[in-house]
């Protein structure tokens, strides 16, 4: 079973794992017959953990379900704490954008790397971190962080070319790239002018991880910092395409130095 329940009453705390790739409709019927039990209990704090997880299939549409399942079932429930942890990025960055879809939620959401912080951040005592020794350690677990394409401004247009791909002001027409017929107008995207992403999801500049740059300005309007910005980027056909063509490759949040 790749998503198992876990309760420790006298910590007050729901365990969960979800040990590896599950498809859609596994992932949305097992939480809605979950949460939907007679014998659910809002009341406690959750951990989840992912970090066995080598990589998501995970669909927009079937986040975007199970954060409007967990706000109506949890709704009218107690405040309590949801930790989230993942090693991967992918799985990670998708644990990021569904923080963001739950943010109506009375309950409190955060993301962590690490077991041990996620622990102290749900109120686990330190003394009772020996209970979940294996789980902190990872020492059944895959840890392992998404290969980037390591391609360089430097090289040669026509050698670079071979491995990009479309990127979103050329899918989008918004003439807002350096030299774009809107450039003069409306100035330069942050998209196509930040180069600290170079590479990233085989696009130039930052031009296949726009969902994660702030200030870019898509259908009109500056749409301020990333996570205000995840429900219209969940629903943005170019972020689709470029999930499905990376694939197993694919960064949902920017990977920082490497």
């Amino acid at each position: 079973m790749p998503i198992q329940f876990e309760i420790l009453q006298d910590l007050r705390l729901r365990f969960v794992t979800i040990s590896s790739v599950i498809e859609d409709h596994e992932l949305v019927e097992t939480f809605e017959s979950y949460w939907r039990s007679p014998q659910y209990d809002k009341s406690l704090n959750v951990v989840y953990d992912f970090r066995a997880m080598p990589t998501t299939r995970t669909s927009t549409v079937a986040l975007q379900e199970v954060a409007q399942l967990s706000l109506e079932v949890h709704r009218d429930g107690p405040a309590v704490k949801n930790a989230l942890v993942a090693s991967v990025d992918v799985v990670y960055g998708l644990n990021r954008m569904y923080q963001a879809l739950v943010d109506r939620s009375p309950n409190s959401f955060e993301v962590f790397r690490e077991m041990a912080d996620a622990l102290e951040w749900v109120g686990v005592p330190e003394d009772r971190w020996a209970d979940f020794e294996a789980k902190i350690s990872g020492e059944v677990v895959l840890r392992q962080r998404s290969p980037v394409f390591s391609l360089s401004p430097e090289e040669p247009w026509g050698e670079r070319r071979k491995h990009m791909q479309l990127d979103c002001w050329e899918f989008k027409s918004c003439g807002r790239e350096p030299g774009g017929e809107r450039e003069a107008e409306l100035g330069s995207c942050p998209a196509a002018t930040d180069a600290s992403n170079y590479g990233v999801n085989r696009g130039r500049m930052s031009g296949r991880i726009c969902w994660a740059i702030a200030g870019t300005l898509c259908g009109g309007e500056v749409q301020g910092s990333s996570a205000k910005k995840s429900r219209t980027c969940l629903a943005c056909e170019f972020f689709e395409r470029v999930r499905l063509d990376e694939g197993d490759h694919f960064h949902l949040v920017c990977p920082g130095p490497r």
